[in-house]
């Protein structure tokens, strides 16, 4: 079985250097740009249910079917997402979080420890059903 393991594209955030995490944000003009139909076709992709992933996936793939998987979503930054840690260099929740190395859980969003158990728990799933029904490739 190959497994393609594919980040999205550039969003304004990303090129802001800012948290992102669940926020729900398309793709930059830039990052669209970026992007460039693949050297391969699979017939299906699985994207988590972000619209940057699913728009990354439509320039990489554009005759596969998508499949959204919502447990494949980005890590819940709560409070933190849509700010830079510059600007949050002051903000005790945030220096916090970092002085600990960032595992502890953000404010009104998830720890690494759940993050990491419900990525892997999606992703498990996906190759177990690939297995039992013979799909040679995931992307």
């Amino acid at each position: 079985m190959l497994i393609w393991l594919i980040r999205h594209g550039s969003t304004e955030l990303t090129e802001a250097r800012k948290y992102q995490g669940v926020l729900d944000t398309p793709l930059s003009k830039e990052g669209r740009g970026a992007l460039k139909q693949a050297a391969f076709s699979p017939v299906l992709v699985y994207t988590s249910s972000l619209i940057r992933t699913q728009e990354t996936a439509s320039v990489l793939f554009p005759p596969a079917k998508q499949i959204s998987i919502p447990g494949l979503a980005e890590m819940d930054f709560g409070l933190f997402e849509g700010r830079s840690a510059d600007e949050m260099a002051e903000d005790p929740a945030y220096r916090a979080w970092v002085d600990g190395f960032c595992m502890g859980r953000c404010p009104g969003g998830e720890d690494r420890q759940a993050f990491s158990e419900r990525v892997c728990a999606a992703f498990s799933a996906l190759v177990e059903s690939a297995l039992s029904t013979g799909e040679e490739q995931l992307v």
